[in-house]
């Protein structure tokens, strides 16, 4: 009899993080940024549909569940999804109790979901981290189910492993797969087999096997894999399945079910210009607009892991509703305007984004109010450059473009588009997350405004719910119960990428936390109605 988990390490729970590449609120972005027509469901007060009312999403393998929770309390969406382990479905339905959102969970596997027939048709379906780690014939299920539930016009989020970047990877993989399986003991706990795991394939390095000799990087790559969590990494490396494709390949077992491909989820993907040298770009130029462009790229940048939209039936949109569409998208700073940062890590370098021009649109939104594109091009437009220059129109569209897709600005809705349901969902289950001691990995809460999930820092949401608890708690007070709860978890604090220990230093650095906790955070996360 084949067990429930297929192949899958069911004992080890999934992490528990929040992807914005789900959020149906980003996908429009970069469906208009890719000139491509998004399907016709509104934003601001839930998604609807103009014809058949309320719109659904479903997400494939949610996991803990997070990111459904977040986006089916935030967006007032019909959410949908499945996970074939209870025991993460029991924890996404403990987070769903803390709101009211519109939420089906179940614990199918892929086939039996597919099979049901009390679902109804999706104007989007996501899968993240799911694809490259289960079996073709789950693969067929998936691809079943998108082709018998997702609407005409219908978008598909899917993140899997290619070729190019992880090729190389696939022995180690083998060899953490094979010592796991054959020699460490079923009885180990996860932290310790990766341990083991880890002074195994260090044993193996030392050696100077010949395949260093063609990659020697992997020595490195090998040290900061095994840095990352150990569920993820026993999720990532130890499963039975581990299937590494070309874009390509993607793209025609997705034609099965009517789709095309539409455009990158990732934002920096969508930046050419500062990640790509001018003769990689012009290489490019040439393959723009068909199948072999993606395929080049990632060959090009190395690619490891891709996330992409597909649509069952692409729309291209005119230049003229393109430009409507973009100057219409909402933006909202959703970092103090001090933090933000105007140099850019790119793969080819550091880019310095020009302060004459990104300073004014940074001190404009540092409200943290929402504007769309053409209100800050209105605004800001012949506005002083320095050095006698004028902002110009085509300048500080770009300047919204690249803030966009780095993250710095977040797609947005209207503050009095929001239904008055959603705020106070959003709230209630902020309030639920941030007091429940089961949902302390959790590091972000629902956001309104974003529709979406925000990443908070640690310290930051002990702060929020110390604050719930003792609404009128002092700086004084809240430095001191930080400071207790570091010492009590041996947690390090780290400054400028160096550990604080000394104890008058670490005081000093929780003071100065708290104080922009007061002053800055609350006030910004209070503006977006989280809180």
């Amino acid at each position: 009899m084949p067990s429930w988990d297929m192949g899958y390490h069911s004992e080890i729970l999934y992490t528990y993080g929040y992807y914005k590449e789900i959020n149906p609120l980003w996908a429009k972005f970069l469906f208009a940024n890719a000139g491509i027509a998004f399907p016709n469901i509104r934003v601001g007060g839930g998604y609807v549909d103009d014809v058949t009312g309320a719109a659904c999403a479903c997400e494939l393998g949610f996991g803990q569940g997070v990111s459904i929770n977040m986006h089916a309390v935030a967006s007032g969406m019909q959410w949908y999804g499945t996970d074939f382990n209870p025991a993460q479905v029991n924890f996404a339905k403990h987070l769903a109790a803390h709101g009211h959102a519109h939420i089906h969970l179940y614990d199918d596997a892929f086939g039996d979901f597919a099979q049901r027939t009390d679902l109804p048709q999706f104007d989007y379906i996501c899968l993240h981290g799911i694809w490259s780690w289960i079996s073709r014939e789950n693969q067929q299920y998936i691809v079943d189910f998108i082709q018998n539930h997702l609407k005409i016009g219908g978008v598909v989020y899917i993140s899997y492993n290619v070729s190019p970047g992880f090729i190389m990877f696939e022995p180690v993989r083998h060899l953490m797969k094979q010592f796991n399986d054959s020699l460490i003991a079923e009885s180990l706990n996860n932290d310790a087999r990766i341990s083991v795991i880890k002074n195994f394939l260090e044993s193996v390095v030392k050696v100077n096997p010949s395949v260093l000799l063609n990659n020697p990087g992997l020595p490195k790559r090998i040290d900061d894999t095994l840095t990352k969590d150990t569920h993820y990494l026993t999720g990532e490396y130890l499963n039975e399945f581990w299937d590494i494709i070309h874009f390509s390949d993607m793209a025609k077992n997705l034609e099965r079910a009517k789709l095309n491909f539409a455009c990158s989820a990732t934002g920096t993907e969508h930046l050419d210009n500062i990640n790509l040298t001018a003769e990689q770009q012009q290489l490019l130029a040439q393959y723009k607009g068909t199948p072999l462009y993606e395929t080049i790229r990632d060959f090009i940048v190395n690619q490891q892991f891709r996330r992409d939209f597909f649509v069952k039936g692409c729309m291209k949109l005119s230049e003229e509703q393109q430009q409507e569409q973009l100057y219409a998208t909402g933006v909202v700073l959703t970092v103090p305007a001090e933090d933000v940062a105007y140099t850019v890590n790119t793969r080819i370098g550091v880019a310095n984004l020009k302060k004459e021009i990104y300073e004014p649109i940074v001190k404009l939104m540092s409200d943290h109010k929402v504007y769309t594109f053409g209100e800050v091009i209105k605004a800001l437009t012949g506005k002083s450059a320095g050095k006698g220059a004028k902002l110009t129109e085509a300048q500080i569209f770009e300047a919204l473009r690249t803030m966009t897709l780095l993250g710095t600005l977040q797609p947005a809705v209207k503050e009095d588009t929001i239904s008055p349901e959603i705020i106070m969902n959003c709230q209630e289950f902020n309030r639920g997350v941030l007091l429940d001691a089961a949902g302390t990995q959790i590091n972000y809460l629902a956001c309104p405004v974003i529709q979406g999930g925000m990443y908070v820092n640690p310290i930051v949401m002990q702060m929020l719910a110390m604050t719930l608890r003792e609404p009128k708690v002092s700086a004084s007070q809240l430095t001191d119960r930080i400071l207790e709860q570091i010492q009590k978890h041996n947690s390090v604090l780290n400054k400028d990428g160096k550990p604080v220990t000394a104890e008058k230093e670490k005081r000093k650095l929780i003071s100065e936390m708290v104080d922009k906790f007061t002053k800055i955070t609350l006030p910004m996360l209070k503006s977006f109605q989280m809180i």
